[in-house]
């Protein structure tokens, strides 16, 4: 019965995808519903349908947006993902999902001369995308040696610790790590957040680094 109720759903979800489709792709919950349903096994699938939606809609969802540069970055169609962010950045300068987006493809690219265009665009605001993804924003501006990286890290690590929450403090702990400065954090952690909390945080942050160290050496 479970491949019969698999080929209902299908079935379900590709009627739900054609009548979106015939109300002219602008219902954006839908479009993320049906995303969330395609997604991982029929990909393609929510790729035409975000395709779809920013072809017709004018302008787009930025979550709609955010999500298709998201596949399109990693399906390696980065070409088609700059260009375009670069067309739609104009309607778009206000949304921090389109921004924090187009920041993680322009990062993906290691690419200090893009990075740099990015940082001087006059739709790109920075203060927006860090609310969606300021590990991102980070990254960009070390890679062009930005002056003030060093106190956005500080400014972002003083927040994250103030507001608390394990899963923001583990991704600062990465961040500190990449950067060679966990004892640092840990100084900054200390008489903030229980012992047993920073040590967690810490550790964590060890391991996805071995991990990752790992990998390298295995590709």
């Amino acid at each position: 019965s479970e491949p019969r109720s698999a080929e209902a759903l299908k079935k379900y979800i590709d009627f739900a995808d054609a009548v979106w489709r015939s109300d002219g792709a602008k219902d954006a919950r839908m479009a993320l519903t049906l995303v969330g349903a395609y997604m991982p096994d029929r990909r393609d699938q929510a790729v035409r349908l975000l395709r779809e939606h920013v072809a017709r809609v004018d302008p787009p969802n930025p979550l709609l947006l955010a999500k298709l540069l998201d596949l399109l970055r990693s399906d390696g169609q980065v070409q088609e993902a700059l260009a375009m962010a670069q067309r739609l950045k104009g309607v778009l300068v206000n949304s921090p999902e389109f921004l924090g987006a187009w920041t993680r493809l322009v990062l993906d690219q290691k690419d200090r001369s893009l990075a740099a265009q990015l940082l001087s665009d006059s739709s790109y605001r920075s203060d927006l995308a860090r609310t969606d993804d300021p590990w991102s924003v980070f990254r960009i501006l070390k890679l062009t040696n930005a002056p003030n990286a060093d106190a956005f890290l500080m400014e972002l690590a003083e927040q994250m610790i103030t507001e608390g929450g394990s899963a923001r403090l583990r991704e600062l702990a990465e961040v500190f790590q990449e950067e060679g400065r966990l004892p640092e954090l840990m100084s900054r952690l200390r008489d903030r957040v229980p012992s047993h909390v920073a040590e967690e945080i810490v550790e964590f942050a060890q391991r996805r680094m071995r991990r990752g160290y790992s990998s390298r050496l295995a590709g």
